[in-house]
């Protein structure tokens, strides 16, 4: 399969029928992509409790991050005595709170999930390398009142590098549904196709991730990436995924739906390396999450010849290879 697809049906209809959903109180589901791939993704359901992460990992490259699309929890980072030095409360996108978090580099921390369960898709570079256990109590852990820490606003943390792209400024940091709702915004002020938030830290993260506001009159130029897969998740609107062969003959069309809005259609697509795809958008408006490896470099997206001189109306044709219509 070119382009592994999940609807949000099909991932807890996967998740649900783990046994150690039962004994350990969370299950994933891995998300498969091209052999040697370093973008490593899963969804993963945690029952209602708290769970330990203990970093294993020590390499400094290792990243990761987490973006909640059911449920509450609390996330704690912990410095290595495990004393709490960050806290987050995370929540689904239909509410205000935060939804997305990247954490430290090889710190550990605690899940406390709230609500009767949790659902994230997790992503990380080169390999899940963190321990994980539950835990009857957070005292078992650490000895301190971590619900007296200040929580910060997320406002001082997103800044401006041109008119279609923000950055996270703090590392470690979250996005909240505020700053999703700030980028649409933008995009129709400004009369912008796009627009999105870079979530990663620089063009070096081994892990780039972006929020990506696209206008209907958006158009993305049939491309591939050589050497490196990707993920495209829809949070809002509704899009369609055109997939090529390397003539410019059609594959095929993948309709992507929010997550958790007609719940067995996709919202969720893995495309593997080398595949020629391009985006259409089918509503006023779509909000997506894009996941793919870094770092990044000019030559890590390919326009094929074919593609130099397809405009946003040509893609009602069936292909474009030559001399064909």
């Amino acid at each position: 399969m070119l382009a592994p697809v999940f609807s949000s049906q099909s991932v807890l209809d996967e998740l649900s029928q783990q046994k150690t959903l039962y004994y350990m109180g969370m299950a994933t589901c891995p998300i498969y992509g091209s052999s040697g791939s370093k973008l490593k993704e899963r969804f993963v359901l945690f029952q209602k409790g708290i769970f330990f992460f203990e970093t294993a990992n020590s390499s400094e490259s290792y990243e990761e991050s987490f973006l909640i699309l059911e449920g509450e929890c609390e996330f704690v980072e912990l410095d290595g005595s495990n004393q709490p030095i960050n806290v987050r409360n995370l929540e689904s996108l239909e509410n205000s709170s935060n939804l997305y978090i990247s954490p430290k580099s090889n710190s550990a921390f605690l899940l406390i999930i709230k609500s009767e369960a949790v659902l994230f898709f997790h992503a990380a570079y080169s390999s899940f390398s963190s321990k994980v256990k539950r835990v009857q109590d957070v005292n078992s852990i650490i000895q301190f009142d971590f619900r007296n820490f200040l929580k910060q606003s997320l406002n001082e943390s997103i800044a401006r590098e041109s008119d279609k792209v923000f950055r996270r400024i703090n590392y470690s940091e979250v996005v909240s549904r505020n700053d999703l709702t700030r980028l649409k915004e933008h995009l129709n002020t400004g009369s912008l196709d796009r627009a999105r938030i870079c979530v990663h830290k620089d063009n070096e993260s081994l892990l780039q991730e972006m929020f990506i506001a696209f206008d209907q009159s958006n158009f993305v130029t049939p491309a591939y990436h050589p050497d490196k897969d990707e993920s495209l998740m829809v949070l809002e609107g509704s899009t369609e995924i055109v997939l090529f062969d390397e003539f410019g003959n059609e594959e095929s069309r993948v309709q992507l739906e929010p997550w958790g809005n007609l719940a067995k259609k996709p919202s969720f697509l893995r495309l593997r390396k080398g595949v020629i795809h391009t985006l259409l958008v089918r509503s006023d408006y779509a909000l997506l999450k894009e996941t793919t490896s870094g770092p990044f470099r000019g030559t890590s997206t390919v326009i094929p010849n074919w593609a130099q001189s397809v405009v946003k109306g040509d893609l009602n044709k069936v292909n474009f290879a030559e001399g064909e219509d």
